[in-house]
């Protein structure tokens, strides 16, 4: 059995000003992800920023993260970058309507049957690009205290 290392630091400034509130996150993070397609544990180094700005109920984020496999060479190694730019109104505590973009950019290994070798197979490099324009409601349940 294989076991992997996890750490995590995060960074968080929140500012309040009249009536507005500004948050600005920065992370960073070491730990396994699960391919839950596949079953497989890859091993990542990630690094997210986030920026929030908040006027009454309305509200803008910004979203950046990359990540990549450790090691970077391995048979099922990835890289990751995704975005986010999206705002939202809260019409009350429990509901909000939501709009934005987001984009991802991942480049991976992936095994293949190989041509030259029967019974083999090859590592080839495969690489995605998607970008969503996105429109949601968001319920929130009320907070319960016992």
């Amino acid at each position: 059995r294989e076991t992997d290392p996890v750490a995590e630091a995060v960074l968080e400034q929140r500012i309040l000003t009249d009536g507005d509130r500004v948050t600005i996150r920065i992370g960073a993070r070491l730990g396994p992800v699960v391919n839950r397609l596949l079953g497989i544990v890859d091993e990542r180094v990630q690094g997210t920023l986030l920026s929030k700005w908040t006027h009454g109920p309305f509200a803008l984020e910004a979203f950046a993260s990359a990540q990549q496999s450790v090691p970077t060479d391995g048979p099922d190694a990835t890289e990751l970058i995704t975005g986010q730019v999206g705002m939202s109104y809260a019409v009350t505590d429990a509901v909000a309507f939501d709009a934005g973009v987001r984009a991802l950019w991942q480049r991976a290994n992936q095994p293949v049957v190989s041509i030259s070798t029967p019974g083999a197979t090859d590592i080839v490099e495969a690489n995605l690009t998607q970008g969503v324009v996105f429109v949601g409601v968001t319920l929130r349940a009320p907070t319960v205290r016992l």
